[in-house]
């Protein structure tokens, strides 16, 4: 049976988010879609588009997404040219399964665009600074470009810097950062402070300031701007800080009971620490072998007996806490505590 169905699908086009007018001007990086209904589905074997510049060739377009997840009663297509400067005639044809085409008895419609800008293609910069604050001895204070593979001896912070022609993209700022040997993870926007003015959206700044253990990392940046140009930038680097021993002392000083925690501060974890209670004459009372040695505030328990095992007397004792390395190095600091039963 022949079908009844004559009428042709359905056409909408939309430029940016406005239905223009033919002759319209319009953007040079435009987001165009175009819409195409039939009760009875669009045949897209016979949908086409092809773009004209300028009075030459008209030359068929590929590069569009169709979206026919619905089914093909309602077909989207998403266009997003890059056009330059020029006159630009559009022609789309299409039809439904019934062969009805769109565009009246010439079958196709007509779009004709004007474009008076050039297209942004030049994608925002990145720039890393490394600073450090040259505490310890013989150091100096670092501020310097961080360069691929730079090998830094304290914690550092790191600045950021976004620079694009027109406008940056807030949204699209991506930082991954980790070990070089594992899945790089995105930061969390608490983890690094953002100074961003939308009213000058040309320029931003980010500090990422990690507190680290020694090892290879990795931190990688993505960064757009609003004509969805992208940057990216891989660096790696090596931390290699020394294990420093600080804010040693113990608690409860004096003790009671001659039971008291020995607290102290580690830079970088070393192989081991070892504590040693000492008389004030100088006699070895107890050794606390394999004492916390994790990176940052540690804590070792001293239950007051030496090494065979009796309570130490009434008095001022000395201690010497030793954190040895691997190479061989050690650091320890000495402090004096007190028993007062």
């Amino acid at each position: 049976m022949r079908s009844s169905d004559t009428e042709p699908p359905d056409f909408s086009i939309w430029v940016d988010g406005i239905q223009p007018q033919t002759g319209s001007v319009i953007p040079p990086r435009p987001k165009i879609s175009i819409v195409l209904q039939d009760t009875n589905g669009i045949d897209t074997e016979f949908l086409t588009i092809a773009r004209q510049k300028d009075g030459g060739p008209l030359e068929l377009i590929t590069d569009y997404e169709l979206r026919t997840q619905g089914g093909y009663q309602t077909v989207p297509i998403d266009y997003q040219p890059i056009l330059f400067p020029g006159e630009y005639i559009f022609n789309i044809t299409a039809q439904d399964f019934n062969g009805n085409a769109i565009g009246g008895d010439e079958g196709v419609v007509v779009y004709r665009f004007f474009v008076t800008e050039t297209p942004d293609l030049v994608p925002p910069t990145i720039d890393i600074r490394v600073t450090t604050p040259g505490t310890g001895s013989a150091r100096e204070p670092l501020d310097e470009p961080l360069i691929d593979g730079t090998v830094l001896t304290e914690q550092s912070r790191f600045k950021i810097t976004l620079t694009d022609d027109s406008a940056l993209d807030e949204s699209a700022f991506l930082l991954n950062f980790g070990s070089v040997y594992e899945t790089l993870e995105p930061l969390d926007a608490s983890d690094y402070a953002e100074t961003f003015d939308p009213a000058a959206p040309a320029n931003a700044d980010i500090t990422y300031a990690p507190n680290l253990p020694n090892g290879e990392y990795q931190l990688h940046i993505i960064a757009a701007d609003t004509s969805e140009n992208t940057a990216e930038l891989v660096t790696t680097f090596t931390l290699n800080e020394e294990v420093t021993l600080s804010e040693v002392f113990n608690v409860p000083n004096p003790t009671v009971d001659g039971k008291t925690f020995f607290t102290y501060h580690l830079a970088q974890a070393p192989d081991t620490v070892t504590i040693k209670i000492y008389s004030v004459n100088g006699r070895l009372l107890r050794t606390l072998v394999d004492a916390s040695a994790k990176r940052g505030t540690n804590e070792t328990r001293w239950d007051g007996r030496d090494e065979t095992g009796m309570r130490c007397a009434n008095g001022v004792y000395l201690y010497r806490v030793i954190a040895r390395t691997e190479d061989g190095s050690r650091v320890e600091q000495i402090g004096k505590l007190a028993i007062l039963r």
